[in-house]
């Protein structure tokens, strides 16, 4: 239902929308619907944390609703988003994608199934709050918005850097420690090697560990230097970077500002 309300309500709403190419507009939409996601279930995982949850006891063989409906929900915009990139050939620009929606959704159905590890699922979908400022921050930028003259987009990236450490960093870190500490609550060991080669795998594709070549130690070292970065901290702040160097802005958040 977001889906379809989205295209209409851009079209009549964001002013550059309509001068966006059809693959641009679908992105857009799409990114939208993310967002949206991002956003409740952030809340719910948030809400079921400080209200009800099973991560002072069996948090691998229990789980309250309030856990069980955070994964649910982000279960099913998964299998959504992954038939919107196949359906709109979307994989074309970004292949990645499809790749870590099948590993979710692999080990989110496999634990609401059985109910397995569920807790752990909730509490890693705290990253979810970054990914709300992210989206709307590629928004913004679409709609071609200016850093530089747009006091909203400057507290969108401060809400981003922000939770980016405390949101998506350090909630992972915790989730793989602690189904590495409940290894022998697993009923079939089997179970936790997916449970744990899952977060390791995700936060592999969430972290996307390249080698760069480092710009200032060669000019001492005469030899080959690579140095180890995450490559999704580098994204963002790539993105930043070009955000704050952009000369061009729209009226409307110009007038809004």
């Amino acid at each position: 239902m977001a889906r379809v309300m989205i295209f209409p309500l851009a079209s009549s709403r964001v002013k550059t929308f309509s001068t966006l190419s059809t693959f641009s507009q679908l992105i857009f939409c799409n990114t939208a619907v993310s967002m949206l996601h991002s956003a409740l279930s952030s809340l719910l995982a948030v809400l079921a944390l400080l209200t009800s949850h099973s991560l002072n006891g069996d948090y691998v063989n229990t789980v309250t609703r309030g856990e069980f409906l955070a994964t649910a929900v982000s279960t099913g915009y998964f299998a959504y988003d992954l038939w919107d990139y196949v359906l709109n050939e979307l994989y074309i620009k970004f292949p990645g994608i499809v790749l870590h929606h099948v590993v979710v959704l692999i080990c989110y159905i496999s634990a609401l199934i059985r109910t397995i590890g569920v807790p752990l699922l909730s509490l890693a979908l705290v990253c979810e709050l970054h990914s709300v400022f992210m989206h709307t921050r590629k928004l913004l930028t679409m709609s071609n918005y200016s850093v530089r003259q747009s006091s909203f987009l400057q507290w969108v990236w401060r809400g981003q850097w922000a939770s980016f450490a405390l949101a998506r960093f350090v909630p992972h870190v915790i989730v793989t420690v602690m189904t590495y500490q409940a290894r022998n609550l697993f009923d079939q060991q089997l179970h936790f090697v997916m449970a744990f080669s899952g977060m390791i795998f995700i936060n592999l594709l969430n972290a996307q560990v390249r080698l760069l070549y480092n710009s200032i130690l060669p000019l001492f070292i005469m030899t080959d230097v690579r140095v180890p970065f995450f490559q999704l901290f580098l994204d963002v702040h790539k993105a930043c970077q070009k955000d704050y160097t952009s000369l061009i802005a729209s009226p409307l958040m110009t007038k809004s500002s």
